[in-house]
């Protein structure tokens, strides 16, 4: 009869050893465990990720991107901006006039020869016509308001901005026209006038000595008669040596013979001085031009004075233009 095998029980020791260790609720649960986490993980952490992803990205592009592109300044940078702009523009502005009115240009002094022809070409009478004149083809210049009713003449001295200038004489104040123009407004350039004790009614009546006054910006040479300190210049005082001045309804010549820095006192504004004094003057006058004119002077001519402030601040000068009477047309 065959044996039957039976295992000994070291062998079931043995086998339930084996299997005791693989079903040990504590290895099993410390095992299991981490997989469960890590798998778990794995499969959340990716669609979070995803989801996260999507979200910040949602949020940020719609928060941030706009201010980039259309974000306006504020109203205060603005007028900041406006108003540093405003200033840099009026500290250039005052600079320039400082300078335009200190600065002293550059000229060349010399001798003047009275050996120059005259000018082939006389500016025409400037008497103003009742009606201006206009062709077909031209349109209707823009007529200008009438000048004051103080008008007595125009003045125009070639090469510089003084063209048919009106000059004007009030009757008792003298200093009305240092603070109103040709048509009697208030202005701080005033306008060209005559002092009220000078006779300017006709060619043949005006006085040994003929003064206009006028306004200039100190050293400038821009504005009323701060152009005439362009004659301080020799090259510039040779080729423009005659001043037009229409008085009485006629055209008169006159050629420079003097431009200086003259003194206030004695005064040189007396409209019919006597022989000795007239000689006198016209010798100083002379001997402190710029520029030395061989043109003589003598008792049987008559002199025209423009007249304005020189450079200086002190007002113990006056910038003066000489001209003895050349003619009459």
């Amino acid at each position: 009869m065959p044996k039957r095998l039976i295992p000994s029980i070291p062998e079931e020791e043995s086998f339930e050893q084996t299997l005791v260790p693989e079903q040990q609720p504590t290895q099993q649960t410390a095992y299991e465990e981490p997989q469960e986490q890590e798998y778990e993980p794995e499969v959340d952490e990716t669609e979070l990720e995803d989801d996260e992803e999507d979200e910040p990205v949602y949020v940020k592009s719609a928060k941030k991107q706009p201010k980039k592109g259309k974000e306006k300044p504020s109203i205060w940078t603005v007028l900041l901006v406006l108003i540093a702009i405003a200033l840099v523009g009026i500290l250039g502005y005052i600079g320039y006039k400082a300078y335009d009115y200190y600065h002293v240009p550059a000229y060349e002094t010399g001798e003047i020869s009275d050996d120059e022809e005259e000018p082939e070409e006389t500016p025409p009478p400037a008497v103003p016509e009742s009606e201006p004149t206009t062709t077909e083809d031209e349109p209707e210049a823009t007529p200008k308001p009438p000048y004051s009713q103080n008008l007595i003449g125009y003045l125009t001295v070639p090469g510089v901005d003084v063209t048919e200038e009106p000059v004007l004489q009030h009757p008792t104040d003298d200093n009305f026209y240092l603070t109103h123009n040709e048509w009697d407004r208030e202005s701080i350039w005033g306008a060209y006038y005559v002092p009220s004790e000078w006779d300017v009614s006709s060619v043949d009546d005006l006085y040994r000595v003929t003064i206009i006054f006028g306004h200039s910006n100190g050293n400038s040479l821009h504005m009323k008669f701060s152009v005439l300190k362009h004659f301080r210049d020799v090259n510039f005082a040779k080729e423009h040596r005659y001043v037009y001045f229409t008085v009485g309804g006629h055209q008169t010549r006159w050629k420079i013979f003097a431009v200086a820095d003259y003194p206030v006192e004695p005064t040189y504004t007396i409209a019919n001085p006597d022989d000795e004094y007239f000689l006198n003057e016209v010798a100083n006058m002379k001997a402190l031009s710029y520029n030395q004119y061989a043109t003589d002077v003598g008792l049987d001519d008559k002199v025209l004075i423009l007249s304005t402030c020189s450079g200086a601040d002190t007002y113990e000068t006056r910038f003066i233009v000489c001209a003895k009477l050349d003619a009459t047309f």
